[in-house]
């Protein structure tokens, strides 16, 4: 099915695009923009707001005190754990009637959200220097941080590149791991994860929750309990428990082709390219995809670039 165009397409220079060449030969132009990439297929779609235009709006977003934004890297949890606060803020373990996406700040512009029941919970994969200043300096709003592997995650985002029509990705894993480590894709997972580092040291005034996914598979009972309690909402253990199992992927993911669909035929067409977003929910997929050579590199990378951040993965459950 084509993608519904909402907004008017963005214009932009050819001088104000990124050519990202790889070892391979292949191109892929991007208009990078204060630290955020989009593929130039994207944000011409119409899919999205033009993202320089939306972020001027995003900083200057009214909050409210009960809202919770949901931030994290592509792919390392977002959809689980949005379903998990909504399923808790309204005290009902409840498949919500529509997508993520539909409540994400940079595929819309924020006063669309306006007429959204509180509690609201947002996501975003920017960085939080882009999202409401009330959210930034701590007046308004708490906050989610989620974290995954990288190795994951790298192996998650380009599968779900592959499967999205809108941006005509045709590139080999080692082209994708190539892009990956230099540039980011939306984001530099590296500098965005460095920054949230930071933001938790030096910003003892925000109300921020991490978790980690891997815990969240290892401990589903305890890490719900735990988001529950941050969240400030009244539980049982009984709804603690059905969150818990409601959430486990394999109901996700079967939630999200039958429950969500079957309310209104298809709620969200232009949601085509996001269907599709649980593929195996694994710890350690990587370790299928990842040559020697290219953990290698990986792990060499990681080391320079993260040197002094004291975030610990998990990488396997065995």
């Amino acid at each position: 099915m084509a993608h519904t165009k909402k907004y008017e397409p963005a214009k932009y220079d050819e001088s104000e695009l990124t050519v990202i060449t790889t070892h391979t030969g292949d191109q892929r132009k991007v208009l990078r923009h204060d630290g955020i990439n989009f593929d130039v297929n994207l944000i011409s779609s119409g899919f999205i707001p033009d993202v320089r235009e939306n972020l001027k709006k995003m900083r200057v977003m009214e909050c409210r005190d009960d809202d919770v934004f949901i931030c994290a890297a592509m792919k390392a949890g977002t959809h689980w754990v949005w379903e998990m606060t909504t399923m808790l803020l309204k005290g009902k373990a409840e498949y919500e009637h529509v997508a993520k996406e539909t409540r994400m700040l940079e595929f819309h512009w924020p006063e669309e959200f306006d007429n959204l029941a509180s509690p609201r919970a947002l996501n975003s994969h920017f960085y939080l220097r882009h999202l409401p200043e009330q959210l930034q300096n701590g007046t308004k709003g708490r906050i989610i941080f989620i974290q995954r592997n990288p190795k994951d995650i790298a192996v998650s985002n380009f599968n779900h590149r592959k499967s999205m029509n809108i941006g005509q990705f045709k590139y080999s894993f080692s082209d994708f791991l190539q892009i990956y480590l230099e540039y980011g894709f939306t984001v530099d997972w590296f500098q965005y994860t460095k920054d949230w580092h930071e933001i938790i040291k030096n910003n003892k005034n925000l109300q921020i929750h991490m978790l980690y996914y891997e815990d969240i598979i290892k401990d589903p009972i305890g890490e719900t309990r735990r988001l529950a309690d941050f969240l400030k909402v009244s539980y049982d253990e009984q709804l603690i428990k059905d969150v818990s199992i409601n959430c486990n992927f394999k109901n996700l993911k079967k939630a999200n082709k039958e429950v969500k669909a079957a309310i209104t035929g298809n709620p969200n067409p232009e949601m085509d390219d996001f269907q599709n977003m649980y593929r195996k929910g694994e710890v350690g997929d990587w370790k299928n995809w990842f040559t020697v050579a290219d953990n290698e590199k990986f792990d060499a990378v990681m080391a320079e670039r993260m040197e002094g951040i004291g975030f610990e993965y998990t990488y396997s459950l065995s």
